[in-house]
């Protein structure tokens, strides 16, 4: 176990020397390093470092109980005192090993453990969101107008606790009021009043937060008849609506897509209309002057900016309504009244103004229309 022992003399000096190389081995001293002899004050040559076997030092003996009794009751203590502190760095450094292990797995283990929870509770609230969305959307579907309006209110509330199921919950809102447009009116209301559950479906979609690239689809929706005095239908799909002698004064229709709209007669005074699309939209005999409704306020509709390339707008009242810059191309004007109309920057390019009334128009000349536009003898400047 300690290696091949040599024989020792009977000196003190020897059995000190042999204690000595101990005490070398322990306090990292390579041994062959040179040492003073015992007793001699001047260093002896250095010795050749002795070759380690794989990076290992050879041991080196322990002392005999007779070279340790003939070392000083001093050196004894001190070499005994060694031994013990060495012990004792050797249980600490393991205790603090076994610590630092034990504090790892504890850390790990934590970690895990929240990780878990934090699964448990996402997969618990996407439960409880699933459950909330199935109970209102088969309220929607009640006989009951208050149970709908609950149905209606608890997406609403959805909307808010889970804002990744927003664009869900509006398409579902938007179908239920293609779905209910002509649903009667509470009974005693005006006839041309929309059910209460509609309003609710709409005024829930107005004031949900607008998401990007999201747009309300009331495409071919049957408004016709029905009063949507100020609503609010910006960024609103209404591609094939039905609005035939509706109501929308003071209507905010901003960004609306209305394309193909049956739009005759309809009442747009004071509607908010700028960059709205009515590409190839019936617009006969609609009235967008706000003069019926002139002494309570009500002002000519805004177009600035609005797409009506191809629209229909026969005999329409656009009497001081804005169109600057709106597109006009290949529009029906015939009969219309555009007298003080604000036509800036218009592109009335192939436009049909036959018979239209341009008296007092802005931002025209009678030359530059009739060089882009057709007209006729009846046409008024």
């Amino acid at each position: 176990m300690f290696g091949h022992r040599r024989p020792l003399g009977s000196s003190a000096g020897a059995g000190k020397t042999r204690c000595a190389s101990v005490f070398i081995r322990r306090s990292n001293i390579h041994p062959g390093d040179a040492m003073p002899e015992p007793g001699d004050g001047a260093s002896s040559e250095a010795a050749p470092r002795q070759r380690r076997w794989w990076g290992r030092r050879p041991a080196v003996p322990e002392p005999t109980a007779a070279e340790l009794a003939a070392l000083p009751a001093r050196d004894r203590l001190e070499l005994l005192g060694q031994g013990r502190q060495a012990r004792h760095q050797t249980l600490n450094s393991i205790g603090i090993a076994f610590g630092v292990v034990f504090t790892a797995a504890s850390l790990i283990a934590t970690a895990f453990t929240v990780r878990t929870a934090q699964d448990d509770l996402r997969t618990s609230k996407e439960g409880q969101v699933t459950d909330r969305y199935t109970k209102a959307v088969e309220q929607l579907g009640s006989n009951k107008a208050e149970v709908r309006m609950g149905g209606i209110y608890a997406l609403e509330r959805l909307m808010d606790d889970s804002p990744r199921d927003r664009r869900t919950i509006t398409e579902v809102l938007a179908a239920y009021v293609r779905t209910h447009a002509q649903d009667r009116p509470p009974t005693g209301s005006d006839k041309t009043r929309l059910a209460v559950d509609v309003e609710s479906a709409l005024t829930v979609m107005r004031r949900a937060p607008r998401l990007t690239g999201v747009v309300i689809d009331l495409r071919n929706v049957d408004f016709h008849g029905k009063n949507l005095i100020t609503a609010k239908l910006t960024h609103v799909n209404l591609v094939g609506a039905n609005l035939a002698d509706a109501n929308l004064v003071g209507t905010d229709l901003a960004d609306a897509n209305m394309g193909g709209a049956n739009l005759t007669r309809v009442n747009l005074a004071a509607a908010r209309l700028s960059n709205a699309s009515m590409t190839y939209a019936d617009l006969t005999e609609a009235d967008l002057t706000g003069e019926k409704l002139a002494g309570q306020g009500i002002f000519a509709a805004d177009l600035t900016h609005a797409n009506l390339l191809g629209a229909r707008l026969t005999r329409a009242r656009l009497s001081g309504v804005r169109l600057s810059r709106a597109d006009l191309v290949r529009a029906d004007l015939t009969g219309a009244d555009l007298r003080n109309a604000d036509l800036s920057s218009a592109n009335l390019f192939g436009a049909n103004l036959a018979g239209a009334d341009l008296r007092g128009a802005e931002g025209v000349s009678e030359n530059a229309v009739r060089q882009i536009a057709r007209t006729n003898n009846k046409t008024r400047f």
